[in-house]
């Protein structure tokens, strides 16, 4: 039998789940979410899995949202795995154009 978990301080590091709601304005158009402050991880909105993501590693910065994916008539969930490190003041935001500009560099150092 395994020992009740007692969480040792409020930290966001470590894998961990974080969802929410969200209600979009009218409209269920095509859109891109960014997430800023975030490490690396997974995003699903309403049990849809957008893909990875992983800001610092670039280029990429944005994934693709289908609007038919997107209720107008009722709240829309969204599950985020974060694999690090979260921001202290987790949320994501919806863009209507990709970033697609940053990238990463290193040298065969980084690799030791």
């Amino acid at each position: 039998e395994w020992p009740p978990y007692v969480p040792q301080s409020n930290s966001t590091a470590g894998p961990a789940f974080y969802t929410g709601v969200f209600k979009t304005p009218g409209i269920n158009y095509d859109t891109y979410v960014k997430f800023p402050g975030w490490s690396k991880g997974q995003i699903w909105i309403k049990g849809f899995n957008l893909g990875r993501f992983w800001p610092v590693r670039g280029p990429q910065q944005t994934l693709f949202v289908p609007g038919f994916l997107l209720s107008t008539s009722v709240l829309n969930t969204v599950v985020v795995l974060e694999l690090q490190n979260a921001p202290s003041n987790p949320k994501v935001l919806f863009l209507d154009r990709p970033v697609l500009n940053s990238t990463y560099s290193f040298s065969l150092k980084d690799m030791k």
